[in-house]
C-alpha cells in the first residue's frame, strides 16, 4: 500500500477504536507503541489469520485446478460458498494490489494463483431463456470473471443445468451424464 494510502487510513485510531473495553484499548496502545503504520501492519500481518482459512488457503495452493458444484442462489453461489471464497480468495493470498489498485483503479490487481483451470457445475431454477436473457452474463461477471480470472485462474468453464426441479427423467439423466464426463475430463 502506498505511504499516503496508508497515512489516510489512521490504523493506530482504528486499531485502538475497534477494542471492545477499556482493557482491551490498554493493551492495544500498549502493543503499538510508537510504531510507524507501516510497522503496525507488519506486526499485525506476523500474526496470521485464523487457523481454518490458513487450512484452506493450503489447500487451494496445493491443488492443480479447481471445481465448485452448487445450486444458483439469488444469481450466484450459496452464501457458505460465497462467505468461503471471501474468506481463502484474499488480498496476499489470491491477488495483490498495484500502487493504482489501492487507490482505485481495477486495473491495479496482481493476480497470485496459478491455477490452469476451474469447473463450475452449478443447477437452477429457472430455465435457459432465463439465463440466455441477462443471467448468465451477470453471473459470469460476477463468479468466473472477479471471483476466479482476476486472481489468477487461467480458464473458467461454467456448466449449468437449467431448471432441475421440473425437469423430466430424461433430461435428469441427461445433467447426470454429463457431469460425470465434465469431471472424467476435469
Amino acid at each position: 500500500m502506498p505511504d499516503d494510502g496508508l497515512e489516510h487510513r489512521n490504523v493506530k485510531q482504528a486499531l485502538i477504536q475497534g477494542a471492545r473495553n477499556p482493557l482491551r484499548r490498554w493493551m492495544v496502545k500498549r502493543w503499538i507503541g510508537d510504531r510507524d503504520a507501516r510497522e503496525i501492519v507488519r506486526r499485525v500481518r506476523g500474526l496470521g489469520g485464523p487457523r481454518d482459512v490458513a487450512e484452506q488457503q493450503a489447500k487451494v495452493a496445493q491443488a492443480d485446478a479447481l471445481a465448485f458444484v452448487a445450486p444458483v442462489y439469488f444469481v450466484g453461489f450459496p452464501a457458505i460458498l460465497k462467505g468461503w471464497i471471501e474468506r481463502v480468495f484474499t488480498l496476499g493470498f489470491a491477488f495483490g494490489l498495484t500502487p493504482e489498485g489501492w487507490r482505485g483503479s481495477i486495473g491495479g490487481r496482481v493476480p497470485l494463483l496459478k491455477h490452469e483451470k476451474a469447473l463450475i457445475i452449478q443447477t437452477t431454477i429457472f430455465d435457459e431463456r432465463a439465463y440466455q436473457a441477462g443471467l448468465k452474463d451477470a453471473m459470469s461477471a460476477l463468479i468466473d470473471e472477479y471471483a476466479l480470472r482476476y486472481p489468477g485462474i487461467k480458464r473458467v468453464e461454467h456448466e449449468y443445468f437449467y431448471a432441475v426441479h421440473g425437469a423430466d427423467e430424461a433430461t435428469r439423466h441427461g445433467y447426470l451424464e454429463r457431469a460425470y464426463s465434465l469431471g472424467r475430463e476435469f
